[in-house]
């Protein structure tokens, strides 16, 4: 069998599958492709898919294994012819807002510092009443002894 272009094999495949009574999920689950890349495939319109043309290659042929289909078609001249036509991506850019000025970085690096230095304060001021309270304790020991030795108990 020989079709002409991606939209009829797209066509067809989702002829065939709908013929075997399989839903799109199962197939993707069964060949574990993504559901929406072999929704585009059966709609024959390739240009939406950012693959890259062996992976395509690759998930148009398991999917004719997978119905049975034996079709001699050059599947890689028509993704070339495809993907050549393809718009060229425009760069990507970030919107202004999104990056902090470099006032509020400093002042959230400083209020970063802020904390970490009342944190470091608490735990050696905890660290200092810990002994403090240790301290108390001896001393008091200390105290009942004297206080024993001199009025004799």
């Amino acid at each position: 069998m020989k079709t002409k272009n991606l939209l009829e094999l797209g066509a067809l495949l989702k002829e065939e599958r709908e013929k075997k009574g399989e839903s799109l999920e199962l197939v993707a689950q069964k060949l574990f492709i993504k559901s929406k890349y072999i929704s585009i495939i059966e709609s024959g319109n390739i240009k939406e898919l950012s693959l890259e043309q062996a992976y395509l290659r690759g998930f148009i042929n398991s999917y004719l294994k997978y119905l049975g289909l034996n079709i001699n078609y050059d599947i890689d001249n028509e993704i070339k012819e495809v993907k050549e036509k393809k718009k060229p991506r425009k760069e990507t850019q970030v919107p202004v807002d999104i990056i902090p000025p470099k006032e509020e970085a400093s002042i959230g690096m400083i209020l970063l510092f802020s904390i970490l230095l009342l944190g470091l304060v608490y735990l050696l001021w905890n660290k200092q009443t810990y002994f403090d309270l240790n301290n108390l304790g001896t001393i008091i020991d200390n105290n009942e002894k004297s206080s024993r030795d001199m009025y004799g108990n």
